[in-house]
């Protein structure tokens, strides 16, 4: 992870700029400004914009969850956004119990996948939806870009209450491509036990 310095004291509210190392040097006396400089020099400081869909979900209403999620979806693309993550399971609402046993429930929410990805051009979405694989359900985050599902990623750790005799264990985090940049997907509680990517 590249870290952006931003300045916030010369500029108007709601306004920022990325600082240069030499002004980074200045305003925070670091002292390993060589290091910092030959970082940025290699790797120009990372921009990514990233929209956080917080959307309330009803359980079960996979119809309703899906029109929120294309238009959040819509909304983050004319607001410049590179990629826009929605939450766990979204698609189905949680916690959805019995209905995760649905083999019709199940495939309702494949299907909506197809439907929000068409409108994922410009623009990838990382969107939450139970998964139906062939050890049961899955808890998965889905990459949803240029009009397609892209790739699933399965929440590994099942340790809720509410999911454990719902879900099934999955593979865990993995490293995707978004807008160029390799970004590590984690679903759920696999973040509290991450330790290296």
């Amino acid at each position: 992870i590249r870290f952006a310095f931003l300045d916030t004291k010369n500029l108007k509210s709601g306004e920022y700029r990325l600082l240069t190392p030499k002004e980074v040097k200045k305003l925070y006396n670091l002292t390993n400004y060589n290091y910092l400089c030959s970082q940025y020099k290699k790797n120009p400081i990372l921009e990514m914009k990233i929209a956080l869909a917080q959307l309330n979900y009803t359980i079960g209403d996979i119809a309703g969850n899906t029109a929120k999620i294309i238009i959040a979806v819509e909304r983050a693309k004319l607001e410049g956004a590179d990629v826009v993550v929605f939450a766990e399971q979204a698609l189905s609402g949680t916690p959805a119990f019995d209905l995760l046993r649905k083999t019709t429930f199940l495939e309702l929410c494949d299907e909506a996948l197809d439907e929000i990805a068409s409108y994922c051009n410009g623009i990838t979405a990382v969107v939450g939806t139970p998964l139906l694989m062939q050890n049961g359900t899955q808890s998965a985050a889905v990459i949803l870009a240029d009009g397609r599902v892209q790739r699933y990623i399965t929440k590994a750790n099942i340790t809720a209450r509410r999911e454990m005799g719902f879900l099934s264990s999955g593979e865990g985090v993995k490293v995707v491509r978004i807008a160029g940049e390799k970004v590590a997907v984690v679903v759920g509680d696999d973040f509290s036990t991450l330790k290296d990517v």
